[in-house]
C-alpha cells in the first residue's frame, strides 16, 4: 500500500523537528552533541571546568561537589555547589544535605545545564535538572 505523500511530509517534519529539539543539528554545540537526556548520558565536569571552559555553556552535566550555601525563604532553590576552592550558583532543587548539619560536607552529583547568569555575562550558573 503506498504511503500519503503529505502524511510521509509531516513525518519528516516531526522528525527534523524532534531531532533538533534533542540536540541535533547542533544548536551551536557542534554537530556531534547530543544533549544528554539522563545524568547517565552526561558528561562528568568539575566546577573549575564549568567556570573556565566556554565550550559548555548551554550543555547538560554531571557535577561534582559539596552545598556551600542555600538560600531559606524567598532564596529557596538558589543554593551555591563548590569544589577544589571553585563555586558556582545552583538554580533548583536544594539537596537535603545542605539543611543538614550532620551531613555538611557530604559530597553530592547533580545533572544540570550550564547557562550564563545573564545577557552578555562571563558568569555562569547551573541550572539543576531532574535525575
Amino acid at each position: 500500500m503506498p504511503i500519503n505523500p503529505v502524511r510521509r511530509a509531516g513525518a519528516a517534519v516531526l522528525a527534523a523537528v524532534l531531532w533538533a529539539g534533542c540536540g541535533g543539528g547542533g544548536g551551536g554545540h557542534g554537530s556531534d552533541y547530543v544533549t544528554p537526556l539522563n545524568p547517565k548520558q552526561a558528561p562528568l565536569v568539575t566546577v573549575r571546568q564549568l567556570l573556565q571552559a566556554d565550550s559548555l555553556i548551554g550543555r547538560r552535566v554531571r557535577v561534582v561537589g559539596t552545598c556551600a550555601l542555600a538560600g531559606a525563604g524567598p532564596s529557596t532553590g538558589a543554593w551555591v555547589l563548590q569544589d577544589g576552592g571553585f563555586s558556582i550558583e545552583v538554580r533548583g532543587l536544594v539537596p537535603q544535605s545542605c539543611f543538614h548539619h550532620e551531613e555538611e560536607g557530604q559530597q553530592l552529583s547533580i545533572f544540570a545545564q550550564v547557562e550564563p547568569k545573564g545577557a552578555g555575562s562571563q558568569e555562569r550558573l547551573l541550572l539543576r535538572l531532574p535525575e
